[in-house]
Order: C-alpha cells, then sequence, then structure tokens
C-alpha cells in the first residue's frame, strides 16, 4: 500500500475531528489500525505539517473520501479490500 500524504491527514480527520475509534476508522478503510495510530501519533507530533508529498489522489484517497461523505451523511457503506 503506498501511503499518501492526503489518505493519512483524510485517516486521522476520521479519529482526531469525527471521534472514531481507530478500530472503526481502520475497518471502514481496509487498513492496519496500528498503523492509523501511528498516523495519529504522527500528526499529534507535527502540529499540522505531518505527511507532506505530492497530493495527488490514489485509489484509496478517493475511496476515503467517499467513505467520510457516506458516512458524514448517515448514509452505511461496505468497503471491499
Amino acid at each position: 500500500m503506498n501511503n499518501k500524504p492526503r489518505i493519512k491527514l483524510d485517516a486521522v480527520s476520521l479519529v482526531i475531528d469525527q471521534n472514531y475509534t481507530r478500530a472503526e476508522a481502520s475497518n471502514n478503510l481496509g487498513i492496519n489500525p496500528n498503523m492509523l495510530g501511528r498516523w495519529v501519533k504522527e500528526a499529534d507530533r507535527d502540529d499540522g505539517h505531518a505527511f507532506r508529498g505530492n497530493g495527488r489522489l490514489t485509489v484509496l484517497s478517493q475511496r476515503l473520501s467517499k467513505t467520510q461523505k457516506a458516512l458524514s451523511s448517515g448514509v452505511t457503506i461496505l468497503l471491499k479490500p
């Protein structure tokens, strides 16, 4: 899996800003909960400067955006790994 900065920031946002547990967020996104935990720690440590990169969206990032929109609208969706 290629971990782009946007994916990480969006995943961390689910935990920090939207109060999802790491288990819930990682399950919805199809990623390892320990990896998400590491991303949350990195984001806390770097004070908003974590995960710099080229900004191109990947398939996982697109799935994450779709998931976030669906979750915020109250729609339940199932993601395939």
